[in-house]
């Protein structure tokens, strides 16, 4: 019963954020609607379609992924699909979006991963820094990539907030562990299971320089005709 309720409270929360930014087009929608702005209309409305379809996929990708199937991987580009992060993250509502940098190393450009469950991880993790930069004066946020050991690619998300509490650190990607009020406590559990799955590591740490980094790893993609 506590592994089910875990799935549950896993698609709540994952379907909840393309809900919110659907619910936040369609307000949009009504006032150009009211405005007669029938451009900018259609380009709300084509990303309310986006986050729809996105809706269906996550539920569909998290069934499978809880009747244990096999997920479905293949060469993905890993630039592509920070961008693509980044902008359903900025398009998900809430806090003001932070400046973005994006650094990929050109040897770990490929990725051989499920992209609706990586996106999916970037997404959250992306949104959760940018949440903890909410009060903070600089607000930047760093993804990067980098190729290491057997064959794996290092993706890291560093942002300006306050950092990781020590009492906190220790259960960061436990079920339930949350610092936000009227949060689950499941988006960090969600991605390393997905991490894991994918036969690398999650882990987080406190930045130096201030803010926190967390740190992911996934297979690089085979090279063609090896």
């Amino acid at each position: 019963m506590n592994e089910l309720g875990q799935h549950v409270s896993s698609i709540v929360h994952e379907v909840n954020q393309p809900l919110t930014a659907i619910s936040n087009y369609a307000a949009a929608s009504i006032s150009l609607l009211a405005a007669s702005r029938p451009e900018q209309l259609r380009n709300v409305l084509e990303q309310l379609i986006e986050q729809t379809v996105r809706a269906n996929e996550i539920i569909r990708r998290l069934r499978n992924f809880v009747a244990r199937h096999e997920s479905e991987r293949r060469a993905e580009n890993i630039p592509e699909l920070l961008r693509d992060a980044t902008r359903l993250a900025h398009g998900a509502g809430g806090e003001p979006a932070p400046a973005v940098e994006i650094h990929c190393d050109p040897d770990a450009s490929t990725g051989f991963l499920d992209r609706v469950q990586i996106e999916q991880v970037v997404f959250n993790l992306m949104r959760n820094a940018t949440e903890a930069m909410s009060k903070s004066q600089r607000r930047v946020l760093t993804l990067a990539t980098k190729s290491i050991a057997d064959g794996m690619i290092e993706v890291s998300i560093t942002d300006t907030g306050p950092g990781i509490s020590a009492d906190i650190q220790a259960n960061l990607f436990e079920p339930f562990v949350t610092t936000k009020e009227g949060g689950l406590g499941i988006g960090l559990s969600i991605c390393r299971v997905i991490i894991e799955a994918h036969g690398g590591k999650l882990t987080a740490e406190d930045n130096p320089e201030g803010g926190a980094i967390f740190r992911f790893t996934i297979p690089r993609a085979p090279i063609s005709g090896s």
